[in-house]
């Protein structure tokens, strides 16, 4: 069986200028480099050209950044490529999910974006962010709610003891990793109920939900911009503490203060972080066990 479809010949189509996000008119330039034979990766004409590309784009988002490469693909693939090949383990990551759009029917909504939400938590993001959403879109509430929800089950089937074992590496030239694996294996193997970090600059809390334990994160910190970082890692809680010069009246006024504000129960057992020479960053070197 034979189809005939009249169309116009391609030189009777007319020009159109096209301000959607679907197909749009394909310059003269670009469609004669679309007609060029194809080259391998390892060939020296691909590398000139890839050079060139880079640095158009330097000029275009005008900077000197060394890492600034060209990627075929979604700007998903550009996000996970990002990821891949510039985080290193431990790192905390905002991961922006520009979707969602408000203009979808309810029902379409319901699904849209699941898999770039699911991907990017079992990535290891700290965070995942909506903008356009929000700022513009007819169901910001919603999106919200449905993001968060994404975000729950998700984290039900997350592999958890394998981050806790692989996910940061660890090594003799600074003790703050292994004192974060270990309560992390504490808080699992006894059943604790929270961690909780004191914290100067956020390092601590930062080290210990990299791990991903399995129960809460109370980060306490003096520093108002470090309670605010912290509130952007995975799994932590945080708040206001004051500065305290010896450790022991630290890990005490710690589980005071998340007893008062209700984030654990008296009875229940936490692990507490702490170090020597209290009051200075980066000494993190000891947790111990309390029943409040």
């Amino acid at each position: 069986m034979t189809i005939s479809i009249d169309t116009a010949p391609v030189s009777e189509i007319p020009e159109r200028l096209l301000l959607g996000s679907g197909p749009s008119a394909v310059p003269p330039r670009v469609l004669a480099a679309l007609a060029q034979p194809t080259i391998g990766h390892m060939d020296p004409a691909f590398a000139a050209i890839m050079g060139e590309t880079i640095e158009l784009m330097r000029e275009a988002f005008q900077t000197a950044n060394v890492a600034t490469l060209p990627i075929s693909g979604t700007g998903s693939a550009g996000m996970e490529a990002l990821v891949a090949n510039f985080v290193d383990p431990g790192d905390s990551v905002v991961c922006g999910v520009n979707g969602l759009f408000g203009e979808r029917m309810a029902d379409e909504l319901r699904r849209a974006e699941v898999a770039d939400v699911a991907n990017a938590i079992l990535d290891g993001t700290d965070a995942v962010m909506l903008s356009q959403e929000t700022a513009i879109g007819a169901y910001p509430v919603e999106t919200v709610e449905m993001m968060a929800a994404i975000a729950r089950a998700t984290e039900k089937a997350a592999p958890y003891r394998r981050w806790n074992e692989q996910r940061v590496h660890r090594d003799a030239r600074d003790p703050s990793y292994t004192v974060a694996y270990a309560v992390c294996m504490a808080a699992r193997e006894l059943e604790l109920d929270a961690i909780v970090v004191p914290t100067l600059s956020g390092r601590s809390a930062r080290l210990v939900s990299a791990h991903r334990p399995t129960v809460p994160i109370l980060a306490l910190s003096p520093g108002r911009e470090t309670v605010r970082r912290c509130g952007l890692m995975w799994g932590v809680r945080a708040t206001h503490l004051r500065k305290h010069s010896v450790t022991e009246e630290l890990m005490l006024d710690s589980c005071r203060r998340v007893l008062d504000l209700g984030w654990v129960k008296p009875g229940q057992r936490v692990a507490v972080t702490a170090g020597l020479p209290s009051g200075v960053p980066g000494s993190t070197s000891l947790f111990q066990i309390q029943q409040l």
